[in-house]
């Protein structure tokens, strides 16, 4: 195009535009690259050289050492702790940002490749389980395990889990109908260790709740009556019994006020513990208004009077005779 849109210059100027004897600049003009390079190729064409474009050579990713890897995997880690989102991108932003080291986008995806980080889709669940809370409790845990094992008399672990399955059963893929059920949702509880599963200590029962999640048709009551009438009673030794973080594994024996309660449960709790208050009557309510606005106006009051006052400037001339005089006579005391 370079070419057609020099003849049509010259068809509009009504004849050429660079003299036909200057062969090398016209044909320059012509593909619109220097004079220089026109010379360089016509010798090379002389010559029997290939004039076929060199190819690119990409430069070789710069390899990290064990000290800039180091730094990168605690950075990944700090901005999970931090909830940010670790791509390419932004972990070279906060790589240079801090400078840490000096490394391209792809010398940082090489890197991250041989320190084992995979790129894939992202696990809510895992990066919740990585958080600070949950990795120092998943320590102690831990340690209280080897601990366990390590002792002279060991107690046994109890696992216990709750799931789920349809009374058709279920498979891994199958050809589905939407608008076909799939049969009633039954609930299943049961504890097992190195043994095997405890005898007589399962729970079976029908779900009645159509939410999708399982853990809505558990209570903590239901939990609680086959954890102490079911499960308890079928052990035959003290045991350590390990089980998730469900909301009805736990409870609070009793519920606390808070600040979205209504006055009258906040009373009735009061009452409960046998903490007496006062009716506070609306005498007694305007006097502590009265109070707060006065304690406002003086401090009020206060701040102004330390804005009104007036800086006070203090020259001090260094190097003058007086000075210096003063300083001798000082040094002359101090000797005697």
């Amino acid at each position: 195009m370079n070419v057609y849109d020099y003849f049509v210059k010259e068809k509009n100027h009504g004849g050429v535009l660079t003299s036909v004897m200057a062969v090398q600049q016209r044909t320059a003009d012509a593909v619109q690259v220097s004079k220089q390079t026109v010379v360089r190729t016509c010798a090379m064409r002389e010559i029997g050289s290939d004039l076929k474009r060199n190819p690119y050579r990409r430069s070789k990713p710069r390899r990290t050492d064990l000290l800039e890897n180091k730094k990168i995997r605690y950075l990944i880690y700090d901005m999970y702790a931090n909830k940010e989102h670790v791509t390419l991108d932004t972990l070279l932003a906060v790589i240079k940002l801090k400078d840490l080291c000096d490394l391209g986008r792809t010398s940082l995806f090489y890197a991250l490749k041989e320190m084992g980080f995979k790129f894939k889709m992202t696990n809510s669940r895992r990066g919740s389980c990585e958080q600070s809370h949950v990795v120092s409790m998943r320590n102690v845990f831990l340690r209280k395990y080897i601990r366990n094992l390590e002792s002279e008399v060991p107690h046994d672990f109890v696992f216990l889990e709750e799931t789920w399955v349809f009374s058709r059963g279920a498979t891994k893929r199958t050809w589905q109908d939407d608008r076909a059920k799939n049969g009633k949702r039954y609930i299943i509880i049961h504890a097992g260790g190195r043994n095997g599963f405890i005898e007589g200590s399962s729970l079976i029962f029908s779900s009645t709740n159509k939410s999708f999640d399982y853990h809505d048709n558990m209570n903590a009551e239901l939990f609680e009556k086959w954890f102490e009438e079911s499960f308890l009673k079928k052990l035959a030794q003290p045991s350590i019994i390990v089980l998730d973080n469900a909301s009805y594994h736990t409870r609070k024996s009793e519920k606390i006020p808070r600040a979205s309660s209504t006055k009258e449960e906040i009373s009735n709790w009061l009452k409960m513990k046998n903490r007496p208050f006062a009716k506070v009557t609306p005498d007694v309510w305007n006097r502590c208004v009265t109070h707060t606005e006065e304690i406002i106006k003086d401090t009020f009051n206060r701040e102004k009077i330390i804005d009104d006052v007036r800086a006070l400037v203090f020259t001090v001339n260094t190097g003058s005779d007086e000075e210096s005089d003063y300083l001798s006579e000082s040094d002359n005391d101090n000797d005697a």
